[in-house]
């Protein structure tokens, strides 16, 4: 089976490697996710080497239909993070 990411995976890892407590683990994880999430949120790049960059893109404002009442609508504009992956990842993603 595949493995599986999340927060708890990631206190579970720094747990296991640096003997701290679970209560500091999760301390942790919130607070890079935090630093990240408030970055992108002022219109930042967030760039981990060898890893990838997220960055917040543009979706322009388009007309839409409504799907319940089938009425046109205009959709504001909105930004999105979108992640891309370096080529280290890449790479490292296609050893067979």
């Amino acid at each position: 089976m595949s493995k599986y990411v999340n927060k708890e995976s990631l206190k579970q890892t720094l747990m296991s490697h640096f003997n701290l407590s679970k209560s500091e683990c999760g301390q942790i994880v919130d607070l890079i996710f935090e630093e990240m999430t408030d970055c992108l949120a002022q219109n930042g790049k967030v760039e981990i080497s060898c890893f990838g960059k997220f960055e917040l893109f543009e979706r322009k404002a388009r007309m839409g239909v409504n799907p319940k009442t089938l009425e046109s609508m205009m959709v504001p504009t909105t930004f999105v993070p979108k992640f891309r992956a370096s080529e280290t990842l890449k790479k490292k993603c296609n050893e067979q």
